[in-house]
């Protein structure tokens, strides 16, 4: 597997998978520890990359459903005063191409209808970005991890998160 340092990213659109399901009480976040270890890989990727798109799930919401209590709105605040920097929120993949800055957060995948059902419209909306996967956990039949190499073939990369990687 890759390591981030052996990939091209320069002036490239990425997209990275993280796992950023954090526990919220009344809309705040009350455990900072994954969000902090996931910081390393985007600082990382900012530095080199055109713009960086995360994506995370949060929560078990009603797949295709918005829920606001499963919103990742307190993670892009938050990430945006760690990285100093604006995060938009995106709450849909077709949308990103119009979104202004340089780190997107897309809004809660399992918001999006054919997330849990490997949705082939979905992976298809994918396409045109380099993809990192993170420290996810790959056992789950999860579509934005899964058909991703259907699509992309050699545009796909794998890339170690960097909070894991063995000094």
């Amino acid at each position: 597997m890759l390591t981030m340092d052996q990939v091209n990213m320069r002036n490239q659109r990425v997209l990275i998978r993280l796992d950023l399901n954090v526990p919220l009480e009344s809309g705040m976040i009350t455990s900072f520890i994954r969000i902090n270890k996931a910081l390393p890989t985007l600082k990382k990727a900012l530095s080199i990359a055109k713009k960086v798109i995360v994506m995370s799930h949060l929560g078990r919401p009603q797949e295709g459903k918005f829920e606001k209590r499963y919103s990742l709105e307190p993670i892009a605040k938050y990430l945006g005063e760690k990285l100093d920097l604006t995060v938009s929120v995106c709450s849909s993949f077709s949308e990103v191409s119009d979104m202004v800055g340089k780190l997107i957060l897309l809004e809660n995948v399992r918001f999006n209808q054919g997330e849990k059902s490997n949705c082939e419209k979905l992976s298809k909306s994918m396409h045109p970005y380099v993809i990192f996967l993170s420290w996810m956990r790959l056992r789950q039949p999860i579509e934005s991890k899964l058909r991703l190499k259907e699509w992309q073939d050699t545009q796909v990369k794998r890339a170690l998160d960097l909070s894991f990687k063995k000094k």
